[in-house]
């Protein structure tokens, strides 16, 4: 015999389905918002340089938080000279701040 806890004369067990439910659509759509706000940042900074990087997905935990919408944006390699001479130009800095939130704004709108 299976003993099953209550709640308001509710099950334990529907009640953590429930909440797994929307834990799952919340995450959802947030991983959907991430993928457009991602979207938007790879054609504003690919522009210049008329190439666009593939988006792709990680399981590092922060990219993970279930309600927030979360991505990653990698604009170069330290170790490859041409990108570390621009990840190190102030005004290269600058223009890759301003077309990242440039990107975050068109979204929200």
């Amino acid at each position: 015999m299976v003993s099953r806890l209550t709640r308001s004369g509710r099950s334990v067990d529907h009640d953590d389905d429930t909440a797994y439910i929307l834990a799952n659509l919340s995450q959802r759509g947030s991983i959907n918002f991430a993928y457009e706000l991602a979207s938007k940042i790879r054609t504003a900074l690919g522009q210049e340089e008329g190439n666009l990087r593939a988006i792709k997905t990680a399981n590092f935990a922060l990219l993970k938080a279930p309600g927030v919408p979360s991505i990653l944006v990698e604009t170069g390699y330290v170790t490859n000279r041409s990108d570390a001479n621009k990840l190190f130009d102030p005004n290269q800095q600058t223009l890759i701040a301003n077309k990242i939130s440039s990107a975050i704004a068109s979204v929200r709108r």
